[in-house]
């Protein structure tokens, strides 16, 4: 099954990476407004199923041991600023406020970029899916001893306390009323990916309709954790 899942989750990626590079030329050529929103609405959808192949594909890495870890010195805060630029456009369309409080003298902490960069950009995503439209996002780093705490507070639709028992279980979806996509792996990658880092992840909210608060701990230092 698993071998299976591996080789499914690559096929259905190897499709996709041609049409998204792609849609960029194709948009510049086209002046029609309603065919540059259908042209939206096709790379938008491209870009959900190349999401839902690659958590696939490092779910089954981290799962099996297949991933090794290189682990480097790095700026947390250069990482947080490259993924939210990728993400500008969303939060644009979604008229979401981003408001960051990252230190300009954060240590270098000791991380595996692309599997932290996989992180944020679960949890950038997560907090753009479950929130409506005309909200907020709050980013807030700080150093804790020997540890660099990053916390992604939003304005969403907010957590009851059984989902929070939940949210980081393999395959666990949130809300399915809603009808939210997602094959539900965002949140148990991250937890497999921070606790590979020797630190922790944990959620917070104060109820349904209140937001929702997602924070991890990592160490600075790889190091005698």
């Amino acid at each position: 099954r698993t071998e299976f899942m591996n080789e499914a989750a690559h096929d259905l990626r190897t499709p996709i990476t041609p049409i998204l590079l792609l849609i960029p030329s194709i948009k510049n050529r086209i002046k029609d407004i309603e065919i540059l929103y259908d042209l939206k609405v096709i790379e938008k959808n491209a870009n959900y199923l190349k999401q839902i192949a690659d958590n696939l594909i490092s779910y089954l890495k981290s799962s099996t041991g297949q991933y090794k870890y290189i682990f480097k010195k790095t700026d947390i805060k250069n990482l947080i600023e490259e993924v939210i630029a990728t993400y500008r456009e969303a939060f644009n369309q979604n008229r979401i406020e981003m408001v960051k409080k990252i230190p300009n003298n954060l240590p270098p902490v000791e991380v595996d970029e692309l599997k932290i960069t996989e992180v944020l950009q679960n949890l950038v995503s997560n907090a753009i899916k479950f929130m409506p439209r005309v909200g907020k996002l709050a980013i807030d780093v700080k150093k804790r001893d020997n540890f660099i705490n990053v916390k992604f507070k939003d304005t969403g639709i907010g957590m009851s306390k059984k989902t929070l028992s939940q949210i980081f279980v393999e395959f666990f979806k949130a809300d399915k009323s809603r009808h939210i996509p997602g094959e539900g792996l965002g949140l148990s990658i991250c937890k497999r990916i921070i606790e590979d880092h020797h630190g922790r992840i944990w959620a917070e909210s104060e109820g349904l309709g209140k937001g929702s608060t997602i924070l991890f701990d990592i160490p600075t230092s790889q190091k005698g954790v």
